[in-house]
């Protein structure tokens, strides 16, 4: 048999399995075939006919560089088990989403997780994880350091800020020391899964810190910005203050309850002596125009070195 044969035969079958399927699909309604109009119908069927070879062609397409990206991704990057195997320009951006990455990466090695199904759990459930803790002591450790502050007062803010308490943790002892040590009293089961794995697990937050700070930029807000100094008392009570903006802003979520007081305290164990913390305000324009800001910032050495957004509109 010639090819016009062959492709005679393969454009029958596959016409045959489309619009087979398009009844199939149609069973329990009227699908493409409508008995008031059996013209247009027919037309219909014209063009399934046409044109089934070339969606049949594109799906099977699709289908096998799908199968080939999985078994690339499995032998050689491992995509179907560690999600940070990927490139780091594809690590989630959001924090709550990269929480819970690092929660399907411990899942690979804690026996407690086999069953769960940690895509369908509530965004909430993630800062109740061991990994919550982790990638806040990293944080807090990796702007403390960079701030040359010694690592014993380190772990003392860090003590505080997690309401961890245990022994002197010894000179040297780095993060992953620090982290194996305390992290026993909230999660035996996570410290039991080795000094490699949590050593793997600071590295990815560490990477994905730095990245996360490269794409947000230094020293914001703008110090224009700035609207008024506050104590410590009333920094600790600003969760609770009025609103800094001027009346007749329109479409206004503040932020309020567990949300802040966890950012106050994040701000909080970031404060060394001569910092000063700040107020701030989006100028007038920007809040007319459905994109301002406000919140708190803390200043260093005349420098933003962190904030907390408590309004936007």
């Amino acid at each position: 048999m010639d090819l016009i044969g062959w492709t005679g035969i393969v454009w029958a079958a596959c016409s045959a399995l489309f619009i087979g399927l398009e009844r199939l699909a149609g069973s329990n309604s009227s699908g493409v075939w409508d008995r008031q109009d059996p013209w247009v119908s027919a037309v219909a069927y014209g063009l399934l006919f046409l044109f089934s070879p070339t969606v049949v062609a594109f799906g099977l397409f699709l289908g096998t560089w799908t199968a080939l990206e999985w078994a690339y991704g499995r032998l050689f990057l491992g995509r179907t088990a560690d999600p940070f195997s990927a490139p780091e320009s594809e690590w989630p951006g959001d924090r709550g989403l990269f929480l819970g990455e690092l929660i399907r990466r411990r899942k690979l090695h804690d026996p407690r997780l086999e069953r769960d199904a940690i895509r369908n759990w509530p965004m909430f459930r993630f800062r109740s994880m061991p990994e919550a803790i982790v990638l806040e002591a990293v944080d807090v450790h990796r702007e403390l350091a960079a701030a040359a502050v010694p690592e014993g007062l380190i772990w003392e803010k860090l003590d505080a800020y997690l309401g961890f308490d245990g022994d002197t943790v010894p000179d040297g002892a780095r993060i992953i020391g620090y982290l194996m040590s305390r992290m026993g009293s909230f999660d035996r089961g996570f410290v039991a899964l080795g000094e490699d794995f949590v050593a793997g697990h600071v590295d990815i937050c560490s990477r994905w810190l730095g990245i996360r700070s490269t794409r947000e930029g230094a020293n914001w807000p703008p110090k224009e910005w700035l609207k008024s100094r506050l104590s410590l008392a009333e920094f600790e009570a600003f969760g609770e203050q009025v609103d800094p903006l001027s009346e007749g802003a329109p479409a206004v979520l503040r932020f309020g309850g567990d949300q802040i007081i966890r950012k106050l305290a994040a701000l909080k164990v970031r404060m060394l002596e001569g910092d000063e913390i700040w107020s701030f305000t989006s100028p007038p324009d920007t809040w007319r125009n459905l994109f301002g800001r406000a919140g708190i910032v803390l200043i260093r050495d005349d420098r933003a070195v962190a904030h907390i957004v408590t309004l936007i509109n």
